[in-house]
């Protein structure tokens, strides 16, 4: 084992290692040991104090609660004190029992002696003698006999025994804690002694193993560095050991043997490599050389195609002329270079500032553009170099300026390239290479102007696309969405800008907003095939986020007779669908307003042809016969209202008055036609005056009054209000009818539309009314809101502007103005004269013609030129009233002339495009025109020709 052991200097270190290891283990091993079971006979002595001193309290307490309760006995004699110092003495007996299996020492069998002998005292003698003695004696005589028999102090001394002992127990307690503290740090000492010892045991056995071990290395490596440096050993010491070292010394002493025999064969050897390193190294001269031109030639490839790489990575021109030049400069060594794009003037420029990008570009056409055209190849420029590319420099220096042109295909200059070399030449060799430079640039210009068209015409078709106010998809025959435009997604509501889904996808998306999403995609599908025979359009409704009613239809796209897509197109035709619903349901509508009063005339009609009657029955049919077509004609007038009113050709003669005539006139027309309805006008508005049109302000109170009326059936109050703020007056109808569904509000004013209710459709009507309101209210730069509950009643409310100069309102009484010329150009003579008497009886002087060109010219020779003129448009003569007004208005001196217009023909839009100040349609009440002049006077501010007194209360 021994001689196994010494064979190997692993082993040798394993078994030293193992042997501390054991020693440390074992010696730890009684250390801990020894620690366990001190430990434990601590806690065993110390839950063993801590636990008698609890008894001990516990007992303490006891006695204490036993004499308290005694002392109420005496006192009060309760019984329940009684029974409480016999449970007492229960938990005394327990605690006396817990003790005694305690007790270990004398003291404790001292103590527990003590505690009987008090116990037996106290309740087996004292409390039995003198308990009976409180029912039967006095409380002083009981107290009496305890003072002689001095009980208190037996009490008191073994009280003081109680506390002894517990205090006593509480200092064994921290003696046995400091005893363990102390017993562990001396424990803790030793073992690190004992580790101090291992520690100084394994420092001698480390340079016992030094000694044993590293000497012989290290004489063995003092000779391996005799033998590197060359010096001859004669013989190495031999070393008489088994293991690894004794080895290597036999392995070294046969190495060096070897070596001193094999010398003077390398020195032979090495006699001939020499010559041969000689032979080599003027090869090897060769070699670089041919080695160094490749690698330049390698560069220069590596380069060109780092450019191209370069030039082939990028479509944006200015990134890709910045490319062109970077790469350049570096492939020709050059230090600054600039490139300039001859149809664009865009350049990029490299080591060059601002101000000689400047200089380049006013003056390269001057010169080096002409040579340039001229020898189509490149060109260079010698030039002493400028004080700014010397830097520190003080010497005169040379700088070489190599121009290469860009060719296209058609040999034409595309671009310029300019590169300088300071201080250095451009080679001719190296110009011969710069145009094979030069084409891949040319490729790479013409591949961007072919890009930047491709991409202006897509951008422009794109724009197209997003121009359109239909929706528009461009779908693959796979079924791939490559493309759609914004207005396909404000009309489905979500997003479909996203490329390359597939139309099933698509229509999964569109899953709760299109009611029929399975004959869409059927439709889509279908389109997209060959020998499709679908439909060329399909209609479909949206009802999320807002309810569209969409047209879709194909096109299919070809490229070389071959088919590669389809174009769908998706328009929204809501409203062409509301109108023909609207249009069925107003011919329904019309058809049943118009036969109805037609049949009541010409049945009675027919009657009255065909069979005598009496006076009052003629009368009567005559009556029923005329009220049916006043129904008729307003009807019809309703229709034509509605149609001038949207075409905008609808005039309005715009007055100040006062609104509250109106509302009692339409309230007396409508009292007439019902019974059961009371109407009643609140007046809160100081001031109820508006600048509007009469006729249209009556056609606007009756249909809200009418409609009022005609949606309470079972009839109520009808309540008008008239109230005003600083910039409105409002006028509100308040009914208690049926009410309007909140969800027909919106639509209310919508023409033709009819709320689909049976109470309501048996009421009748064209649904024509409220959008005439609207129409009249909007012309007067008013509204119309509505507030309704349904069974309850609805409240319309009309706001008209307030009127801010209250000084522009003329009043019925007033006196005329005068001193005003108003000329009249008119071919009838007796409507003439109507309208100069009525202009005289205003306060007016008339000048009357009845030809234009008269007119005219002497119009033009007048010194005082008039205050109006009023003009017939349909004149007998070779000028007619248009004419006129044109001559007029060109004439700087009479364009600002008020000019009235009074003929038969309603052309009221031609009359505002001249600038007239107000078109009255024949016949009219002649009082209108003096009334319409006097407007536009004042509002004109001739107030010293215009003089007329106000009613005060109406300010």
């Amino acid at each position: 084992m021994i001689d196994w052991v010494k064979m190997n200097i692993h082993r040798q270190i394993m078994v030293i290692i193992v042997a501390v290891t054991i020693a440390i283990a074992v010696a730890s091993g009684l250390y801990h040991y020894y620690e366990e079971k001190s430990e434990q006979e601590f806690l065993s002595e110390y839950h063993n104090l801590i636990e008698k001193r609890r008894v001990t309290v516990d007992l303490n307490h006891a006695f204490n609660d036993v004499f308290y309760e005694a002392r109420g006995y005496i006192l009060y004699q309760q019984q329940e004190k009684y029974n409480e110092i016999q449970n007492h003495q229960k938990t005394i007996d327990a605690l006396m029992n817990q003790l005694e299996t305690l007790v270990g020492s004398h003291e404790d069998y001292l103590y527990l002696s003590e505690v009987h002998n008090f116990y037996d005292y106290y309740f087996h003698d004292l409390l039995i003698r003198y308990l009976p003695m409180i029912e039967e004696e006095s409380i002083e005589t009981v107290q009496s006999l305890l003072q002689e028999e001095q009980v208190t102090t037996e009490i008191n001394n073994f009280k003081e025994i109680l506390n002894d002992y517990r205090y006593q127990i509480s200092e064994i307690v921290d003696s046995k804690i400091q005893e363990n503290l102390d017993r562990h740090s001396q424990s803790r000492w030793a073992f690190i002694a004992f580790i101090f010892l291992v520690m100084l045991l394994i420092s001698l056995m480390t340079r016992m193993i030094f000694i044993q071990f590293a000497k012989p290395i290290q004489e063995l490596a003092s000779i391996a560095e005799f033998v590197s440096k060359g010096q001859e050993i004669r013989e190495i010491k031999s070393v008489e050991r088994e293991d690894e070292i004794g080895v290597l010394s036999k392995a070294f002493q046969t190495m060096l043997k070897n070596i001193q025999r094999n010398k003077q064969e390398l020195v032979a050897q090495n006699e001939e490599l020499i010559a041969q390193q000689d032979e080599l190294t003027a090869q090897q001269e060769s070699l670089q050389e041919a080695l160094q031109y490749k690698d330049e030639n390698e560069q220069m490839l590596k380069r060109r195609n780092e450019l191209v790489k370069n030039l082939s990575s990028t479509l944006n021109r200015q990134e890709l002329l910045q490319n062109v030049v970077d790469n350049m400069a570096s492939v020709l060594n050059a230090d600054k270079g600039m490139i300039v794009l001859l149809d664009h003037d865009d350049y990029a420029s490299f080591g060059v500032g601002q101000k000689g990008v400047q200089q380049f570009m006013d003056h390269f056409h001057e010169s080096i553009l002409i040579r340039a055209n001229e020898k189509k190849k490149p060109f260079v420029i010698e030039r002493e170099s400028l004080p700014v590319e010397k830097g520190y420099s003080s010497e005169d220096m040379m700088s070489s300026d190599c121009i290469i042109p860009v060719l296209s295909d058609t040999k034409e200059v595309t671009a310029i390239m300019v590169f300088t070399r300071i201080g250095k030449r451009f080679l001719s060799k190296e110009i011969g290479e710069f145009v094979g430079l030069a084409k891949p640039i040319s490729l790479s210009l013409d591949k961007l102007k072919s890009y930047e068209e491709i991409e202006s015409q897509r951008l422009l078709t794109k724009e197209i696309l997003e121009t359109v106010r239909e929706g528009v998809q461009l779908v693959q025959q796979d079924g791939t969405i490559v493309q759609s435009n914004r207005q396909l997604n404000h009309l489905v509501g979500m997003d479909c800008s996203k490329e390359h889904t597939n139309v099933s996808e698509w229509i999964e998306q569109l899953t709760g907003r299109v009611k029929q999403e399975k004959e869409l995609y059927g439709f889509m599908m279908n389109s997209l095939k060959e020998s499709s025979q679908n439909k060329s359009s399909f209609t479909y409704k949206i009802r999320d986020p807002k309810h569209r009613v969409i047209k879709v239809y194909y096109e299919p796209l070809y490229r070389n007779d071959k088919r590669t897509g389809t174009v769908f197109v998706h328009q929204d035709i809501t409203k062409q669908y509301e109108i023909d619903q609207m249009k069925s349901e107003f011919v329904s509508t019309v058809s049943h307003e118009l036969r109805t009063p037609l049949s009541s005339i010409l049945g009675f009609s027919e009657v009255m042809l065909t069979k005598e009657l009496k006076p009052e029955r003629q009368k009567k049919y005559m009556t029923t016969i005329y009220q049916e077509a006043k129904r008729l004609t307003a009807l019809i007038n309703d229709f034509l209202d509605v149609q001038r009113m949207e075409s905008g050709r609808q005039a309005y003669d715009k007055k100040y008055f006062n609104i509250i005539p109106i509302l009692e006139k339409v309230i007396e027309v409508q009292q007439v036609n019902t019974n059961i309805h009371q109407f009643n006008i609140v007046e809160k508005a100081v001031h109820s005056d508006i600048l509007g049109d009469k006729e249209r302000i009556y056609q606007l109170f009756t249909n809200v009054i009418r409609n009022a009326v005609k949606y309470s059936p079972d009839g109520g109050e009808v309540t008008i209000t008239v109230r005003e703020d600083d910039n409105s007056l409002y006028v509100d109808v308040k009914d208690e009818g049926l009410g309007i569904p909140k969800e027909a509000i919106p639509k209310l004013f919508t023409k033709f539309y009819r709320i689909d209710n049976s109470d309501r459709r048996k009421i009748g009507g064209t649904g024509l009314g409220l959008s005439i309101v609207k129409e009249i209210i909007k012309a007067h730069d008013g509204d119309v809101l509505v507030q309704s509950e349904e069974q309850v009643g609805s409240t319309f409310t009309l706001r008209f502007p307030a009127v801010k100069d209250r000084t522009m309102i003329l009043d019925e009484t007033c006196t005329q103005p005068k001193h005003g010329t108003v000329v009249i150009i008119e071919d009838d003579l007796s409507l003439g004269l109507l309208l100069q008497n009525e202009l005289k009886d205003t306060g007016f002087r008339v000048v009357y013609y009845s030809n234009g060109q008269k007119a005219v010219d002497e119009i033009k020779s007048l010194t005082t030129k008039p205050d109006a003129v009023v003009i017939d448009i349909m004149l007998n003569d070779d000028m007619n009233g248009w004419e006129v007004i044109t001559s007029l208005k060109k004439d700087p001196h009479l364009k600002n002339i008020p000019i009235f217009i009074s003929s038969a023909l309603d052309e009221v839009e031609q009359g505002k495009t001249l600038g007239i100040s107000d078109y009255l349609v024949k016949p009219y009440e002649p009082s209108k025109l003096s009334k319409s002049i006097l407007q536009t006077l004042l509002q004109k501010g001739q107030a010293g020709q215009i003089l007329f007194p106000v009613n005060k209360e109406t300010l």
